[in-house]
C-alpha cells in the first residue's frame, strides 16, 4: 500500500500494529545514490573484507539521499502459512511549511540533496521519476535532528550580544522608520485608557541583509532606553517584530515555554517515516505521535478507542512474545481490514517465527543516526 502525506496519520495506525504482530519485517529502499569514486576504487583492489563493506555502506548512506522506502510485514499462521502487509513510501528531504513557525523549523535544520549521475540515468532508464520526492511525500527526521534542533534551542535562551552597525538616517534612508518608532512609544506612553497595552510593539520592515534588519532592531532598542528606559526589547516572530515589554520573571519564563512547546509540535508534525523507523528498530515513538493526527483513524475502531488506549495497545505488543500476543483476547488486527495482505504456503528462506533477533529487525536498527 502506497503511503503519502494524504493518508500517513490515518494508516499509521494501522502500520504501527503491522510491525509489532509481525514474526519477520523486510524492507528495502531507494538510493539517490549507491557508490562513489572510493567505493570504485575499493572495489577494484579486490579487498572487500567485512569492515571494508561496512564503512562503504556507511559513508553511501551518509553521503546520499533515501527517495523510496518500503517494508513488508510477515506473520506466521496456525496453518503453516504466513500472512503479508506492505507499505511504500515517497521520501523527500523536504519538510512541512504550512505556518511561519514551520518555515523557520526547516530552515534551521538545513539540508543537503545529493543525486549520483548514475542514479539519475538508472532512474531514466527504468521509467522511474525522482520528482516523486516532491509530490505529497511523508516528511522525516533523524534522532541526531531532533537532539540538534533541541539544543539550538537551549543556546537561544541565552542573550546573545548583537553585533553594533553604525548607520546615518539620513544617508540611508532610516528617518521614516525613525518617526514610526519614535510615534509608537509615544503614542502608548499617552495612552490612559483602561484597556491600555502592557507591551509595544514595532513591526520591522523587510531587509534584504542582516546588517540592514540588525540597523532596524538597533534603532528600536535606542529609542526605548532614551524614552521607556523602564521596558526591555525582545524580538518576536523570528525577527519580524520587536517587543517593548516591562521586564518579568514569569512573562519570561513563558516565553520560554511557548518556544518550547513550539518545538515539540513542529518535531511531531514533522516526524513522519522517522516514527515508522523508530518503531522497526524497536525504539521508542509513543510519546513523539500526536493524538490529534490519529484521532480520526482511531475513531472507526472499537469503542472508538483513544490514542493513550492506542498507545498502551501498541507498547504492550512490542513487549510480548507471539505466544501471548495469541493468548490476547483483544489483537490489533481485529481492529482493521486485511484486504491488502496476502497467504502463502511457506515461509520465505531463513523465516523464523518470534525470532527476536531477525535480520529486518537488526537492520533498521542501523538506521539510527542515519537521515534519509
Amino acid at each position: 500500500m502506497e503511503v503519502s502525506m494524504n493518508n500517513f496519520w490515518r494508516m499509521l495506525p494501522k502500520i504501527l500494529i503491522s510491525i509489532a504482530e509481525a514474526d519477520f519485517v523486510a524492507f528495502d529502499v531507494e538510493m539517490t545514490g549507491i557508490s562513489d569514486k572510493l567505493s570504485e576504487a575499493a572495489y577494484s583492489r579486490n579487498n572487500q573484507t567485512r569492515q571494508h563493506i561496512y564503512e562503504h555502506s556507511k559513508r553511501i548512506a551518509s553521503t546520499f539521499n533515501l527517495f523510496q522506502f518500503g517494508f513488508t510485514c510477515l506473520t506466521a499462521q496456525r496453518d503453516g502459512s504466513y500472512s503479508t502487509k506492505s507499505f511504500s513510501f515517497n521520501v523527500s528531504p523536504l519538510l512541512i511549511e504550512d505556518t511561519r513557525e514551520d518555515e523557520f523549523f526547516a530552515q534551521d535544520i538545513g539540508r543537503n540533496l545529493t543525486v549520483s549521475l548514475n542514479a539519475l540515468k538508472f532512474l531514466r532508464r527504468e521509467g522511474q521519476q525522482l520528482e516523486k520526492i516532491f509530490s505529497n511525500p511523508v516528511p522525516y527526521l533523524s534522532r541526531k535532528e531532533i537532539r540538534e534542533a533541541r539544543e539550538r534551542l537551549e543556546s537561544r535562551k541565552t542573550p546573545r550580544v548583537l553585533r553594533d552597525h553604525q548607520y546615518n538616517e539620513d544617508e540611508e534612508g532610516l528617518n521614516f522608520f525613525s518617526a514610526y518608532v519614535f510615534d509608537a512609544i509615544s503614542t502608548w506612553l499617552d495612552d490612559r485608557s483602561d484597556d491600555k497595552p502592557s507591551d509595544i510593539k514595532i513591526s520591522i520592515p523587510p531587509a534584504d541583509s542582516k546588517k540592514r534588519a540588525s540597523v532596524y532592531h538597533k534603532i528600536v532598542r535606542t529609542a526605548a532606553q532614551n524614552m521607556v528606559p523602564f521596558m526591555k526589547c525582545r524580538t518576536r516572530n523570528y525577527g519580524a517584530t520587536v517587543l517593548i515589554y516591562i521586564e518579568g520573571f514569569d512573562e519570561e519564563s513563558e516565553r520560554v515555554k511557548t518556544a518550547g512547546d513550539r518545538l515539540d509540535a513542529s518535531i511531531k508534525k514533522q516526524k513522519g517515516i522517522g516514527i515508522v523507523i523508530e518503531a522497526l528498530a524497536g525504539g521508542d515513538f509513543a510519546h513523539e505521535i500526536d493524538p490529534r493526527y490519529i484521532i480520526d483513524a482511531l475513531s472507526s475502531w472499537p469503542a472508538s478507542m483513544s490514542a493513550k488506549d492506542f498507545c498502551r495497545l501498541v507498547q504492550r505488543k512490542f513487549n510480548t512474545t507471539p505466544e501471548q500476543r495469541e493468548s490476547e483476547d483483544a489483537s490489533g488486527s481485529e481492529y482493521y481490514d486485511s484486504e491488502d495482505s496476502d497467504a502463502y504456503s511457506q515461509g520465505p528462506p531463513g523465516f523464523v517465527p518470534g525470532d527476536e533477533h531477525s535480520p529486518a529487525t537488526m537492520a533498521a536498527s542501523t538506521l539510527d543516526d542515519h537521515e534519509p
